[in-house]
């Protein structure tokens, strides 16, 4: 589902739709703070992901 969703809103160049890419593609480098594999940090960064695509 995940993956669909990006291809659907434009994602469909990145290598991979991994959480980590996805969040360097629209974050860049501030994500690097976030202790990812972890499930608040991963949370956080889906939301902020998922935010963010509503704006496309």
């Amino acid at each position: 589902m995940w993956s669909s969703m990006l291809k659907q809103q434009g994602f469909r160049h990145l290598p991979n739709h991994k959480l980590k890419t996805v969040g360097r593609y629209l974050f860049g480098e501030s994500i690097k703070e976030m202790k990812m594999h972890r499930a608040l940090a991963d949370a956080r960064l889906a939301a902020m992901i998922w935010l963010e695509m509503e704006k496309i």
